[in-house]
Order: C-alpha cells, then sequence, then structure tokens
C-alpha cells in the first residue's frame, strides 16, 4: 500500500522546471511550414535551456554525431530524483532526434508547450501503473509537426523513469527497443 502511495505521489509530481526544457527542445527542431529544408542543424541546440552539454555543438561530429548534455528537473534536493540527460542525435550538419531522460519523477506531452496535439494509437501503447508507452503528433501553429514518444517505467520501490524521444518522423519514434512498433487506424 505504501509503495502505492509512493508511486503515485511520484508519478502526479510535477516538475517544476520541465517546461523551459521541453518547450526549447520544439523550438530548437520547429521548422517553419513555409521552409524548404527537413531539419535544423547542429547550431539550434544553443535553443535548448539549462542543459550542461559534455562539448559544445560544433564539436558534434568529433563524439559520434551526438551531443549529449545533463540537468536536474525539479525542486527536490535529492540529486537522484528528477536528474535528466538529454541527447541530440543527428548526421554531420543536423539534429535528427532529441531523447530526454528523466530518473525518478514525470513530465508529460502538456509539458511541451503550446501546440496541437495528436495522440498516434499504435501496437505498442501500453497504460498499466509500472509500464506506459504513447505517442503523438506535436504541431505549433505554422511549423510543420514532430513526432514524440513517451515511455515511463516505475519499479515496486517507485523509482524509475520517464523517457520522450522527439524526432521529424514518425517512423523513429517508432523504434522501441527492442521492437518497431506499427501505427494502427
Amino acid at each position: 500500500m505504501r509503495a502505492a502511495l509512493i508511486l503515485g505521489l511520484l508519478i502526479a509530481s510535477p516538475l517544476v522546471n520541465a517546461a523551459p526544457l521541453f518547450e526549447s527542445v520544439i523550438d530548437a527542431m520547429a521548422i517553419k511550414s513555409s521552409a524548404s529544408h527537413t531539419n535544423n542543424g547542429w547550431d539550434d541546440t544553443a535553443k535548448i535551456q539549462g542543459v550542461k552539454w559534455a562539448w559544445p555543438y560544433y564539436e558534434s561530429g568529433a563524439h559520434d554525431s551526438t551531443m549529449q548534455g545533463s540537468l536536474k528537473l525539479g525542486t527536490d534536493p535529492n540529486p537522484n530524483i528528477g536528474a535528466t540527460t538529454v541527447e541530440v542525435n543527428g548526421a554531420r550538419s543536423f539534429i535528427t532526434e532529441v531523447d530526454i531522460s528523466i530518473a525518478n519523477d514525470s513530465a508529460d506531452i502538456k509539458d511541451f508547450g503550446q501546440g496541437k496535439v495528436k495522440t498516434i494509437k499504435t501496437s505498442c501503447d501500453d497504460d498499466s501503473a509500472s509500464y506506459q508507452v504513447s505517442f503523438y503528433e506535436f504541431q505549433k501553429p505554422r511549423y510543420h509537426p514532430l513526432y514524440i514518444s513517451r515511455v515511463a517505467s516505475w519499479g515496486a520501490s517507485g523509482s524509475g523513469t520517464v523517457n520522450f524521444k522527439v524526432a521529424y518522423d514518425v517512423n523513429d519514434v517508432l523504434q522501441l527497443d527492442p521492437q518497431t512498433c506499427t501505427v494502427l487506424n
């Protein structure tokens, strides 16, 4: 009973400073509807707020085409609650996806800010007490849509992670290790 109560409080706890991070990830990846390009460049990672990067964006090519950083979300004094990693993946000159992993605290699609959100039904959808998987199309007005996966996993002790992947192509967020999800009509 106590573990369920702790789990419920943990899942429901709002991350006070999550919105600036999530909204800035959208800002870094958002492409205007009138633009002819399909991905933003590494320099757009400078828009992602609060992250302490392991190296500057212009060195990304020297690090297997990734940017890695971390920050602490929330106000809990325990450094393990809200510990967050951010990994930006891409090719030599552009971003393809951003992965966000939050330890021992929760966040949801609403933390990504203002935009039209459409739930995408897939073969992997799950909403059990200790494991949730969901997929979304997120679109800021006058911008191309982005695709977001949310995977949350909680143990009996109440610890766990929430992982988000933000990408330009729905197929990129449907790749859950070890399976590939399919969109259902």
